[in-house]
């Protein structure tokens, strides 16, 4: 007898209507009022010059970081938490894939108001490269989407997990320094936690996609990092979702 299979695409509205109502709402909406505050500020750059309406790159960064870790902290959990599992999966559709379209379609959420802010930075203020900025977002949403959404999957605070994640990889990456005070096997040690750890340290370099004129062979490296990395913890999520008590 051949398996009938939910339609997925049928969840798509519904997934999307409760991001939107839920976390994608409150992303948006303190978006548009950054935005409308940054077209009513005028700072003097350098000392110099007339008063200028300042640039909306930090805004970018918000929405691929903060933005990113906000859409996916719930992911899984709050479904688990709530019980919403039992109905949700009382058909036969996969949970890798239900949550695997509910990750794309948050995502594309995020990509959407990336664009709308360069956009409007680019009428308002200096402006940001579209390109860029949706550059720049996809892969802080792979990246710290990824390591969000896997941590989702066994705890209800993922968000709090990813900050911690942050704060601690910013100082391990200082002190795998080359030029930090230390001895050689502590420095191999520092720079061995570097490499485990997430690479929230390159958004430095990351940052260089939001200007004018990026210079992409300077941050593929950073770029293939963050993104190598987010689709391990993507895939790592995935086991976990198969063994959780809904997939026996």
């Amino acid at each position: 007898m051949a398996i009938v299979r939910a339609r997925l695409g049928a969840y798509a509205r519904w997934q999307l209507r409760d991001f939107i109502l839920g976390p994608g709402g409150i992303t948006i909406g303190i978006v548009l009022l950054q935005i409308w505050i940054a077209s009513r500020t005028q700072v003097i750059e350098s000392g110099v010059g007339p008063p200028r309406t300042p640039s909306l790159d930090w805004l970018v960064q918000l929405v691929g970081l903060l933005g990113s870790i906000y859409a996916t902290s719930s992911l899984v959990s709050e479904d688990r938490a709530r019980g919403y599992y039992r109905f949700l999966f009382a058909k036969p559709v996969g949970p890798v894939r239900y949550y695997a379209q509910a990750f794309a379609l948050r995502g594309l959420v995020l990509l959407l108001l990336a664009a709308l802010t360069s956009l409007l930075g680019a009428w308002i203020a200096h402006p940001v490269p579209l390109l860029g900025a949706v550059a720049y977002t996809a892969v802080m949403y792979v990246f710290a989407g990824g390591v969000t959404a896997c941590q989702s999957t066994v705890w209800r605070f993922a968000w709090v997990g990813s900050l911690v994640l942050y704060l601690a990889s910013i100082e391990v990456a200082q002190l795998a320094a080359a030029d930090a005070p230390m001895g050689p096997v502590a420095h191999a040690l520092w720079r061995a936690a570097h490499v485990i750890m997430p690479p929230f340290s390159q958004q430095t370099f990351l940052h260089g996609m939001l200007v004018s004129a990026p210079q992409w062979g300077d941050i593929a490296g950073s770029i293939a990092w963050c993104v190598g990395y987010g689709l391990i913890a993507l895939v790592a999520g995935a086991f976990v979702i198969r063994g959780l008590e809904w997939a026996r």
